[in-house]
């Protein structure tokens, strides 16, 4: 009853304000507040509607009412607020969409626009460049149904269906194939998060606060408003061509020169290729290198958002604090410095609440894989120390598959050779060979080189014998194995390997 009395006063709201040649900016709107401070004859604590924001061109019977007004609803009675004096609401959302228009009004964005303008000149400019930038990395998104689908479920729960009438833009996500852990939103819309940051995280609750400072950059259209600030901008063909030029012989890199850790037909591109198209450069190219201002702005409007979804915001403190320590430990202090996508990190951190655990196994469990992929784009850039300490983490969580524990014995038989650590490799070998559902090949070719470490002649030809006989020919009669060069590569070093061995 209630919104139907509010679209019926609206209805006289607007036909009041016919005269004055008014334009619809929010379209209907029903958010209830109440008065921080005195309007007009309403005293502070009075309780109103917010029922639409509207632009007035100037007359000379009211001047104050001109421009951006914020139309409420106050004892069935139709009162107008110029949206500078946005800050004596109280406003009261009571929906996610409630709650990024009262950001947009707080922030004053519809004045924004009606002094500077949308610029759908440098907005069309930049969609073009996002999707270009899209499109050089093609190739480095990662498919996974169920992952992809729990991503999308809580970006879905984060942002707004509807910006305003006029900045008609949809909002997506895609994960993209990185080790590093990464969140920023393209000018178009596109929410890119890597997978790096699905491992490094641990709960709902702080993939949901990355997520929301992310969205809270796009709402107040921060990339916008940098490249405007931007005095000077490379050509957009020049810029990109150049970037296309260094993917390309990134793949070319990878496809001619096999990775030497090869499963079943599938070639990764290392994390040092993945990184030269996910840079500082990039992002100041497309408006994301923020201001500190922006960035506290964004992170205070996450906080608000998680208090309002009943969600802790030390939760933004905590994955924050996981990022700085990712790239801390990687030794990567350029990415943390103030050339870096996480300039300012520290002052970031102690803006907000003290951090505190945030730990889900349910959350864990969906992402492990993605753990482990992760550990293999390291190991595909030879960064086997961060392999490690993602599969450890997996290991630590009890979350462990036979491929984990594969990809653990390569790394340490790249970083250690006594007597004592391949002893302790075979038996993660050993350990990946039970837990297998379906015989590894990386398992019996690791096996194999270890014991060739070891001096066990003998026993690696036996396992050489398995590895030709039993597993390659079997895997591929079955159709399991479809890759003929690699099966033909793999059976040649076999067999050669063999005859080398039957010399001692």
């Amino acid at each position: 009853m209630r919104k139907l009395f509010t679209l019926f006063l609206l209805s006289v709201v607007l036909s009041g304000y016919a005269q004055r040649n008014h334009t619809d900016l929010s379209g209907l709107l029903n958010i209830p507040g109440t008065l921080k401070k005195s309007y007009e004859s309403h005293p502070a604590g009075t309780e109103f509607d917010l029922i639409k924001v509207i632009k007035l061109q100037r007359n000379s019977v009211d001047p104050t009412k001109t421009g951006v007004i914020i139309m409420l609803n106050i004892n069935h009675q139709h009162v107008a607020l110029p949206a500078s004096k946005a800050d004596i609401l109280d406003l009261q959302a009571t929906t996610r969409e409630d709650f990024w228009q009262s950001v947009f009004l707080y922030e004053n964005m519809y004045a924004h626009y009606d002094n500077k303008g949308y610029r759908n000149d440098i907005r069309q400019d930049l969609t073009e460049e996002s999707l270009e930038y899209l499109g050089t990395l093609s190739g480095l998104f990662y498919e996974d149904a169920h992952v992809q689908d729990y991503v999308h479920r809580l970006f879905m729960n984060a942002k707004p269906l509807h910006i305003n009438n006029q900045r008609p833009e949809v909002l997506s996500v895609r994960l993209l194939e990185s080790p590093s852990p990464d969140a920023y939103m393209l000018p178009n819309g596109t929410l890119l998060i890597s997978t790096g940051l699905l491992s490094v995280l641990d709960s709902e609750e702080e993939l949901t606060a990355v997520i929301a400072t992310e969205v809270a950059h796009y709402f107040l259209d921060h990339q916008v408003i940098n490249v405007i600030k931007t005095e000077s901008r490379a050509r957009r063909a020049e810029f990109w061509s150049g970037m296309l030029e260094i993917v390309a012989a990134g793949f070319d890199e990878y496809f001619i020169h096999k990775n030497e850790y090869y499963v079943l037909g599938t070639t990764y591109l290392g994390a040092d290729i993945i990184a030269s198209v996910i840079n500082a450069h990039t992002n100041s190219r497309l408006g994301m290198t923020y201001t500190q201002k922006q960035e506290s702005r964004a992170d205070k409007i996450a906080c608000d958002y998680l208090v309002f979804q009943g969600i802790d915001p030390a939760a933004l403190t905590s994955a924050l604090i996981k990022i700085r320590n990712y790239y801390e430990e990687a030794r990567d202090y350029y990415t943390l410095s103030r050339y870096g996508i996480y300039a300012g990190m520290d002052e970031r951190i102690e803006r907000l609440p003290e951090p505190k655990k945030f730990q889900s196994r349910s959350y864990q469990k969906t992402v492990c894989g993605v753990t482990t992929f992760n550990a293999l784009l390291h190991q595909a850039g030879n960064q086997y120390e961060q392999s490690i300490a993602f599969l450890r983490k997996n290991i630590d969580l009890k979350l462990t598959t036979d491929e984990d524990y594969t990809l653990l014995a390569k790394a340490h038989m790249q970083l250690y050779d006594s007597t004592e650590a391949n002893l302790e490799t075979l038996d993660l070998i050993a350990r990946a060979k039970e837990m297998a559902r379906y015989p590894n090949p990386n398992a019996y070719k690791q096996e194999i080189l270890l014991l060739l470490r070891l001096n066990r002649q003998a026993k690696a030809a036996d396992a050489l014998v398995e590895y030709y006989m039993e597993l390659l020919s079997s895997q591929y009669n079955a159709g399991n194995i479809d890759d003929a060069t690699w099966m033909s590569s793999e059976m040649n070093w076999a067999n050669k390997l063999l005859q080398r061995i039957e010399l001692f």
